[in-house]
């Protein structure tokens, strides 16, 4: 798999959940309404993508491991550079990240088997999101935030690809 670069971007790594008809999880960001998103964050030091993305999507949306099914994991890493607004308000939460360009992940596939009700994106821990839906794969696009775009056209791409 290749490797991610780590002197511009901070590792990360994001979820996309599949329900039974197919559809996947999006959560609206608080801080910026209009703009949907699938659970994403960092890498912790000493932490492997793996358990980031479980820890992310519990602190984001409250949604435990034993609710998942692995599906598979992209090999490769995308990446985004930050806007200059994006990383101001970034900044604030994430100081040590000032060096940084911007943000790369590895992609994780999930079946998601729990409540889909039973999601409050409000109540999580996080409190990053304000809201979240079940959509289709190809009507995430229209509403993602444009510097994530290109990443999510590769990651559903690769998905696709899998799936024969």
């Amino acid at each position: 798999m290749q490797n991610p670069d780590l002197k511009n971007y901070r590792p990360g790594a994001i979820a996309v959940l599949f329900d039974d008809n197919g559809h996947v999880f999006v959560a609206e960001r608080a801080d910026s309404p209009g703009s949907w998103q699938l659970p994403q964050g960092g890498v912790d030091v000493g932490e492997d993508a793996y358990d980031a993305v479980v820890r992310e999507l519990f602190e984001e949306t409250s949604v435990v491991e034993t609710d998942l099914v692995q599906l598979g994991a992209s090999d490769f890493w995308t990446s985004y550079d930050w806007p200059a607004d994006f990383k101001e308000r970034m900044l604030k939460r994430k100081p040590e990240c000032a060096h940084l360009k911007g943000a790369c992940h590895q992609w994780f596939f999930f079946r998601y088997t729990g409540d889909k009700d039973a999601i409050d994106v409000t109540t999580a821990q996080d409190k990053e999101f304000r809201a979240s839906n079940w959509v289709k794969p190809e009507d995430i696009m229209k509403d993602v935030d444009p510097m994530r775009r290109d990443g999510y056209v590769k990651a559903f791409a690769f998905w696709n690809s899998r799936k024969g």
